[in-house]
């Protein structure tokens, strides 16, 4: 993140930030072809390549600057027709696209890293104007 215009390096908010997630296999295949392709910039760069332990990274392993991969982000949910949102707000887009799904309240709860099924619900059960729509009105006689 970025803090009064430098760069300040944080593993999450919380202890209960930091847990494992299930990944689909689509997901899970994209992730293992990438994690291949740094290996093989490592190799290529040989002891000029500087490993921070990153997942996203420079050919040399240098992190990016914050600014870049928001810009990055921008740019490609902007491709592919989506609302502009904040890459802060992913979280709260996944959590209501969750519950218009119907997940199950509590495994969708610890996937977004709430302690509380409670302050979940609290959180995203929320005037859902489509559903209102929805929600036949009784006829007048």
């Amino acid at each position: 993140m970025v803090v009064d215009g430098k760069v300040v390096e944080s593993d999450g908010k919380t202890e209960n930030a930091q847990r494992t997630l299930a990944l689909d296999p689509f997901t899970l295949a994209a992730l293992t072809r990438h994690v291949e392709m740094l290996d093989q910039e490592a190799k290529e760069s040989g002891a000029d390549y500087q490993d921070h332990g990153l997942l996203f990274c420079r050919e040399n392993g240098k992190p990016p600057h914050p600014d870049t991969i928001i810009r990055r982000f921008k740019r490609l949910a902007q491709k592919a027709g989506l609302p502009d949102i904040d890459l802060h707000d992913v979280r709260h887009s996944y959590a209501t696209a969750g519950r218009d799904a119907k997940i199950d309240w509590k495994a969708l709860s610890k996937r977004i890293g709430h302690s509380d099924v409670a302050f979940t619900m609290k959180q995203y059960v929320q005037a859902d104007l489509e559903a209102d729509r929805q929600v036949r009105q009784p006829s007048r006689i």
